[in-house]
């Protein structure tokens, strides 16, 4: 996937986990309409290309 174009369910599975990181895996799935494995696989494919480079959490003390 290192040099691999992001297809649709790519972009869709990455913007599900902008709008929320912390989502499961299988509702991601579900709004993609793919299965849990597939979003598992693609997440994992995403991360060792460089694609998702880490995880953060926005905290607001108010």
């Amino acid at each position: 996937m290192s040099h691999e174009p992001l297809d649709a369910i790519d972009r869709e599975i990455l913007h599900q986990l902008q709008q929320n990181a912390r989502r499961p895996i299988t509702a991601i799935a579900e709004a993609v309409n793919v299965a849990d494995n597939t979003v598992r696989n693609r997440i994992d494919k995403l991360e060792a290309a460089g694609v998702i480079d880490g995880y953060s959490a926005d905290v607001n003390y108010d």
